[in-house]
């Protein structure tokens, strides 16, 4: 938990824990609990590394029809396979899911 957050754990090796949490405001407690052993330390929840879209190209397409969808933005995660992208729209209010093919770091 951090805070009052379920922080669900993604990958763990021999030096590193990562977990995947909600925003949380500054202020929050991590505790670690490793074989009955406690390390608690504070933590601060880093907003500038959220991901976000400045352009969408073409800014119209079909769900239905095959389209080629460029994203372009900012902190995406740099494995396409842990990417999930879902569509939605007022006329199509239940999201389309799509998985990235290809991907490019700038």
């Amino acid at each position: 938990m951090i805070g009052d957050a379920e922080c669900v754990i993604s990958s763990v090796s021999t030096t590193e824990i990562v977990c995947e949490t909600s925003a949380q405001g500054t202020g929050n407690t991590l505790t670690v609990s490793l074989n009955s052993v406690d390390s608690t330390t504070a933590m601060t929840y880093d907003a500038g590394s959220a991901p976000s879209i400045t352009s969408v190209t073409p800014n119209e397409f079909s769900p239905v029809l095959e389209t080629a969808v460029t994203i372009a933005g900012n902190n995406f995660d740099a494995n396409i396979d842990d990417t999930v992208i879902y569509f939605s729209n007022s006329t199509h209010p239940n999201a389309y899911q799509c998985y990235p093919t290809t991907s490019t770091v700038n």
